[in-house]
């Protein structure tokens, strides 16, 4: 018997028995938070073999315990209880992943940001995203932060990397959404919930949800749920118009086709609709001109021939408003931008992004569209399995910014001002793979298959007084094959591989509107490389499983625009070209997983990953008032992680569960040249306006300063999170009930690569407590940041502002956070 049916066996066996509780089959802070889902079944009800969660992470169903990766998997009942309704809300109970709508760079959900383990881009674009998210299967490279959490079987959360398994864009990790498919009788579910602020100014929020699923025929099954849902603003723009309202509507769907005994079809997809009125918004520097009483020394950097400048700058003597090398305020005295005048560009729709038809909003916000269809087969051949996917999709964005973030933009301007800017793109993916798997219950197992990958990727934005647009087109073909041994029945070797042919092409990088001579057009990237990732495991009974990792990514370059650099400044840009070097990731990874008894049990890894040619901006200053370029100089940088996840649930008595989850990363960068105003306005400043004292530069005076930043934290990456939280559930009567409670944590966050100024630290408390009214029906009551907390959970690095006056001082800009909210939900399925 092999080891993977050995386990198997042992732990359906121990399931029929009763001997595996709901806790003892749970292994992370998801499992258990499934134990005291909504609906408050007894423990009596949950038991048994449906409580054992199986997950895809590998390329086939395998128990949560046995599979040898670090993943978290979240049932649609876990996030239900939890109150998550979308990733960013995944990400609050899940360590080592971090997933922010916006980077602060603009609002909404128009710029995501992904973290593995502390490894996120700094700079990037849809064709090189260091972590993927995947709808059954298929890569989704815009839009996911708008794609709601309804009618999903599970998320997995798979950390380090998966290229052999998931190919595109899984550098660091994947996450990936399973959508429920229909059952063997009629279900019908559904939600309605009320929700508002506690001050006058909030607007209230509602939510919708319905699904039904059944079988159509003895081989056909249909499954469709929709949702709408208004997420009320919680801040105003000057004029009094919602600053945060979210409008989302989308449908999702299910069939599946017996179309023999031995082949199966898929098919799944979903549609969304939505906007926002977000747009990231300023806070104010802090600390008076001359009353910073710090020095800051480094070495000053010449990007292009690395030579290196050591400086001090005496920071008492600058003549900006600042923050000091300390923490940045939060949003309770945030700058609002106006409404009623506007500087700058024409915000209408930048026609040069066809076949882009969205129409932009009427204000400050977004509108946001998606579409994804799926088709895949499953057909037994024998001993072997033969699967596929055939996949597209298309995600759209019209936005309209305000560049200043709320600041006055011109000297003696009125506050009701706005630099308003359009953001637009446009993407589509199509995606094709199959693989031919042998059987499971044979001592040697392989799988071996091929992929092919196309996007095209449109983004056009109106930041400079003639915009610039984007366009770029991604292809990769993948080989790919999988080996599993066991070398005894406890032990076994797992060999993973990945070929990959990828390339990336700038079909055009210019000006918007122009026939620009400086222009990059139909350049290209390719590459080809082969991803490894080795795995022993020791399993020596099905309570038990501990193991190690070893593997390489790698991941296209970032275009530069260092063509268009050297010919408005002149520069010479030696040994930079139009990208920079390909990326890789080498990762190490130990990790067990134990049920401990049948009531405690826990899940812990620790990796080390070191990420080579890291791509970070240097910005330099040219002659145009408002022209600042960021160029892509530093395209060698490198950077440490090192870290642990932690999860654990406990079950001390009945009726009361227990769960919680660390994460811990100490990442560091190395061989780092980091530039930005921040940089040469206050660390080294370049312009004499900005200091009394004296001047710095790599180049000289009046150029743009890169400030060496070897043994720092990267930006934006907190070196702690976490999650606590517990459930009592008790009867009353006839009706069971429960009671819950969650404290989210997220550590203090640098908002730039020089340690210089951050985020603290802050705590997010829920609460919620409900139960059923009869067999049906269940309504909850909840409270959602109970403390109040209004700390940025992040933004961009500090810019200019700008006072009536024109007093220059720094601002801090980033999405405004949700403010506290009280609700009722009400939930039914029969």
């Amino acid at each position: 018997m092999s080891a993977q049916t050995r386990k198997s066996t042992l732990l359906s066996n121990a399931a029929l028995l009763g001997l595996l509780t709901p806790a003892t089959i749970a292994l992370s802070c998801g499992q258990a938070m499934a134990q005291t889902a909504p609906d408050a079944a007894s423990a009596s009800e949950s038991e048994g073999p449906l409580n054992e969660i199986i997950v895809t992470a590998r390329g086939r169903e395998e128990s949560l315990i046995e599979v040898p990766v670090a993943i978290s998997a979240l049932s649609q009942d876990e996030l239900d209880s939890a109150g998550v309704t979308d990733i960013e809300g995944v990400s609050d109970y899940t360590p080592g992943f971090r997933f922010q709508n916006s980077d602060g760079q603009a609002g909404g959900r128009s710029s995501a940001a992904l973290q593995f383990r502390g490894v996120s881009s700094q700079v990037s674009s849809a064709a090189n995203r260091t972590g993927a998210i995947f709808y059954d299967g298929s890569y989704i490279s815009q839009g996911a932060g708008f794609i709601p959490m309804i009618d999903l079987e599970r998320v997995e959360v798979i950390k380090g990397p998966q290229n052999a398994v998931f190919a595109r864009n899984t550098f660091s990790g994947a996450v990936n959404f399973v959508p429920k498919e229909p059952g063997d009788e009629l279900e019908i579910s559904g939600e309605l919930e009320v929700n508002m602020g506690t001050s006058r100014a909030e607007e209230a929020g509602y939510r919708g949800v319905f699904a039904i699923g059944s079988p159509i025929t003895d081989s056909i099954g249909l499954r469709v749920a929709t949702t709408y849902e208004r997420v009320g603003a919680d801040y105003e723009y000057l004029d009094g118009t919602p600053n945060g309202r979210e409008d989302n509507f989308a449908i999702l769907g299910t069939a599946t086709f017996d179309v023999t005994n031995a082949l199966r079809l898929k098919a799944t997809g979903f549609f969304v609709d939505s906007k926002d009125t977000s747009n990231a918004q300023s806070v104010n520097g802090t600390v008076a001109p001359g009353d910073c009483n710090q020095t800051f020394s480094g070495n000053a950097i010449n990007p292009i021939t690395g030579a290196l400048t050591p400086f001090t700058t005496d920071l008492s003597l600058s003549t900006q408003t600042l923050f000091c090398g300390g923490a940045i305020p939060d949003a309770s005295n945030f700058n609002a931008s106006g409404s009623a005048l506007f500087f700058g560009i024409d915000p209408t729709p930048l026609t040069d992004l066809a076949p882009f038809t969205s129409i932009l909003p009427d204000g400050l916000g977004n509108e946001y569209g998606a579409w994804r269809a799926n088709l895949s087969f499953e057909w037994d051949v024998g001993d072997h399995t033969l699967t596929g996917i055939a996949s597209q999709g298309e995600a759209e964005l019209g936005g309209i910014q305000d560049a200043f973030f709320g600041e006055d933009g011109v000297l003696n301007a009125p506050s009701t001002q706005q630099f308003r800017s359009p953001l637009m793109n446009w993407t589509q993916d199509t995606f094709f793979e199959t693989r031919l798997t042998s059987s499971p219950d044979n001592r040697l197992r392989y799988a071996i298959g091929a992929s092919y990958y196309k996007q095209e990727f449109r983004n056009g934005n109106g930041n400079t007084l003639q915009g610039n647009i984007n366009f770029q087109d991604n292809e990769a073909i993948g080989i790919f094959g999988t080996l599993d041994f066991d070398i005894t029945d406890e032990l076994t070797l797992s060999a993973e591989g990945r070929w990959v042919d990828d390339e990336q092409t700038i079909v055009y990088d210019g000006a918007h509107g122009l026939a620009d001579p400086l222009a990059v057009t139909n350049d290209s990237l390719s590459y080809t490389d082969f991803m490894p990732r080795v795995i022993l495991s020791y399993s020596p009974h099905s309570d038990l499983n501990v193991y190690a990792s070893w593997s390489e990514s790698s991941l296209n370059g970032i275009a530069t625009g260092s063509a268009r650099f050297s010919a408005t400044t002149g520069i010479p840009t030696p040994g930079v070209g139009n990208f920079t070097n390909i990326q890789r990731l080498t990762s190490y990874e130990v990790g067990v997983k134990q049920e401990v008894s049948s009531w405690f049990n826990y899940s812990l890894s620790a990796y080390y990953m070191k990420w080579n040619n890291q791509p970070f901006s240097s910005t330099v200053l040219l002659a145009s008032p408002f022209g600042f370029t960021s160029v892509f100089l530093n395209a060698d940088g490198n950077s440490e992680y090192k870290g642990i996840d932690f999860e654990v649930s406990l079950t001390p008595t009945d009726g009361l569960d227990l769960f919680g989850s660390i994460g811990w990363v100490d990442a560091e960068v190395n061989e780092l040249g980091q530039g930005g105003s921040v940089a040469s306005s206050v660390l080294c400043p370049t312009l004499a306006p900005q200091t009394n004292g004296p001047l710095c530069s790599a180049f000289g005076a009046g150029q743009s300063a890169t400030i060496l930043a070897d043994g720092n934290q990267p930006r934006n990456v907190a070196e702690w999170s976490g999650a606590v939280g517990a459930n009592y559930t008790f009867a009353l009567g006839q009706n069971d009930f429960y009671v819950r409670g969650d404290a989210l944590y997220l550590g203090k966050r640098f908002v730039d690569n020089f340690e210089y100024n951050f985020l603290k630290s802050s705590w997010k408390l829920n609460a919620r407590a409900g139960g059923s009214v009869s067999d049906n029906l269940r309504m909850e009551f909840f409270v959602e940041n109970l403390l109040g907390n209004e700390q940025f959970t992040g933004g961009g690095t500090t810019g200019v502002s700008f006072s009536a006056a024109f007093s220059p001082g720094r601002k801090f800009f980033g999405t405004l956070p949700d403010k506290r909210e009280v609700g009722v939900r009400v939930m039914f399925d029969f």
